[in-house]
């Protein structure tokens, strides 16, 4: 029996929310919000989201969106590139 479109599209949806969810995540970090105290918990929401992530489900997210992820906020950020990546990897090993 073949699947149809629908079950194919919600198996790959499936697949990319952890790794979307915190792309997304990662953004939010480096926004510019003026909310108060919020500096304080918004570095680690990417770390928060990447250990939630490999606790649970580690099958849907694998070590190489890690080190993507990583490398994504050191570059957003402006921290030299790796150190986020090198820690992100150690969360989730």
């Amino acid at each position: 029996m073949k699947s149809s479109l629908w079950v194919k599209l919600d198996t790959i949806a499936r697949q990319i929310t952890p790794f979307g969810l915190t792309m997304a995540l990662t953004l939010l970090t480096v926004l510019p919000l003026q909310v108060p105290h919020l500096g304080v918990a918004g570095p680690v929401w990417t770390m928060m989201s990447v250990y939630y992530w490999a606790l649970y489900r580690p099958d849907l997210m694998p070590a190489i969106a890690v080190f993507l992820i990583g490398l994504m906020l050191d570059a957003l950020s402006g921290t030299p590139l790796g150190v986020n990546a090198l820690v992100f990897l150690g969360v989730m090993l």
